[in-house]
């Protein structure tokens, strides 16, 4: 028997991926032609960009840049630096083919190894640490309905949440900034750091406008002799075209770094007070909707035997947005000798959530990484690693996550027992609830053949037991529900609780 039945779509999330694998990175390089010859290494610093994430079918080739920054001293205690870029690209499987995913991947550094070999020659290994997650809500038919008289069908309707797209913009950066007032100018710059974030995202009619701001801090060596720093906020913005965004659209947005220079740039009066700043971010925004279903849970034929197929999804039931900010106070011991603290920044590390009561803790290590000039000249290097712990007033619902943890702003200032790094960190991302659903996929009703057991017709009495459903009673007494109701005004009932029912059976 050919059954009318009603179909609705539906979408189950599905992670097609969740991994963290180490991506090696080597470099065998010469110094270039302007840097000069090498006496120590102090530091190198490795800064990796994903700048490309490409699914093809079953696999996802992510590609990259690891950045690798050397700063050394050469002769007469002159701090430099050299720069190298070493590309990577890594070949994933998937556990199947992506419809509309969500797509998340983090590099963050792993070890690193430097050592000169002459002058002239570095020696480097190390590791990018990738963290991908892809995740996606496919595309389902489920039962939601039929039109044959004699099936009765327990029908439910579930409030969901799937993804409905992602789109990546690349957005370049071109600006000449000013030296604040009384600032010398600039010899050369050393190093520089730098923090995005995403000021506003708007929805609307298919488009999605997002700004940020980066906030970027400079250590440059002046013409005085002096090393200084300069702390510079560059506006970036984007619109991406992405299909069904409006107003009740809920975006996940961030902002990446792909690239970024600063180079000394003359002023009117032809003195380097000016730096001109030129790279590119990426904007990546993730974008959600509500949707509604009427699904079947269970069926019966009142005059057949019937069978059905049931499968069991995971659903998204909610996603909710999360920005944490909390701030960060570390201190790092100066040695007795100590002249002047050029430069004192952090690098994250590992960290971790857990429950607690009335919040979230969330614990990890961060590296606290200095460079100091003692009282004889000499430029030294030094790093601490540190751990922290942090109580967020925030809930951790069961379900999966996509959150990460980002330093906005720092600086440093001088105390008694050394110099203090103040800074921002924000545990931002969403939090996927789940929860899990069966459905009928597909029925069969028998028609050649009576149902067996049926009961005579009447009208019986029965004894319903608190908590018992209509559903229950109308498929052990082989009839329906709406019977039941017509029988039972819902005026003389008491929903739920033990009651005496007349339940007709035809």
């Amino acid at each position: 028997m050919e059954l009318k039945l009603n179909k609705q779509p539906l979408y189950p999330s599905e992670v097609l991926l969740d991994t963290t694998v180490e991506q090696p990175v080597e470099c065998d390089a010469m110094l270039p032609d302007d840097c000069p010859d090498l006496v120590r290494v102090l530091r190198c610093v490795m800064t990796p960009v994903v700048t490309a994430r490409r699914l093809n079918g079953g696999q996802l080739e992510v590609e990259g840049i690891a950045r690798l920054t050397v700063y050394y001293v050469a002769s007469g205690e002159e701090l430099t630096k050299a720069e190298f870029k070493v590309p990577f690209s890594r070949l994933m499987e998937l556990r199947g083919e992506a419809q509309s995913p969500g797509v998340t991947v983090s590099a963050a550094p792993g070890y690193i190894n430097c050592r000169g070999v002459g002058q002239r020659r570095l020696d480097i290994r190390g590791a990018v640490t990738l963290t991908v997650r892809v995740i996606h809500c496919r595309k389902e038919e489920a039962v939601s309905g039929g039109e044959e008289p004699e099936l009765e069908l327990r029908e439910e309707q579930v409030d969901g949440v799937r993804i409905l797209g992602q789109e990546s913009r690349e957005s370049h950066l071109e600006q000449t900034l000013e030296l604040t007032y009384g600032k010398p100018p600039i010899l050369r710059i050393l190093r520089w750091q730098c923090s995005p974030r995403i000021v506003e995202c708007r929805a609307s009619g298919g488009r999605v406008s997002v700004k940020g701001e980066l906030e970027v801090r400079m250590l440059y060596h002046s013409v005085s002799g002096e090393w200084e720093q300069m702390n510079f906020t560059v506006p970036a913005a984007a619109a991406l075209e992405m299909e069904g965004a409006d107003e009740d659209s809920l975006c996940d947005s961030r902002m990446e770094v792909l690239s970024l220079e600063l180079e000394p740039g003359e002023d009117g009066q032809g003195e380097n007070r000016c730096v001109v700043l030129t790279g590119s971010v990426l904007f990546t925004v993730r974008i959600h909707g509500g949707y509604q279903a009427q699904i079947c849970t269970d069926c019966y034929s009142t005059r057949h035997p019937c069978t059905f197929r049931t499968r069991r999804h995971t659903l998204l039931r909610e996603v909710r947005p999360v920005r944490e900010p909390f701030p960060m106070r570390q201190t790092m011991p100066l040695p007795e000798n100590t002249q002047q603290v050029l430069d004192l920044w952090s690098e994250p590390g590992s960290w971790s959530l857990r429950p607690e009561a009335g919040g979230v803790g969330i614990e990890g290590k961060i590296t606290l990484c200095m460079l100091v000039k003692t009282k004889e000249g000499e430029i030294l290097y030094l790093d601490k690693n540190v751990p922290f712990t942090q109580k967020l007033n925030m809930e951790l619902p069961a379900g999966q996550t996509d959150l990460r943890l980002e330093a906005e702003s720092s600086d440093f200032a001088l105390t008694g027992g050394g110099a203090e790094l103040r800074c921002q960190l924000v545990l931002e991302g969403m939090i996927y609830l789940t929860g899990e659903q069966s459905v009928i996929e597909s029925l069969e009703v028998d028609e050649k053949k009576p149902r067996e057991g049926l009961m005579a017709p009447g009208l019986y009495l029965y004894l319903a037991e608190e908590g018992e459903s209509l559903w229950e009673i109308a498929k052990r007494y082989n009839t329906s529900i709406r019977r039941i109701q017509e029988e039972n005004p819902e005026e003389e009932r008491q929903p739920g609780k033990r009651e005496v029912l007349l339940v007709p059976v035809i």
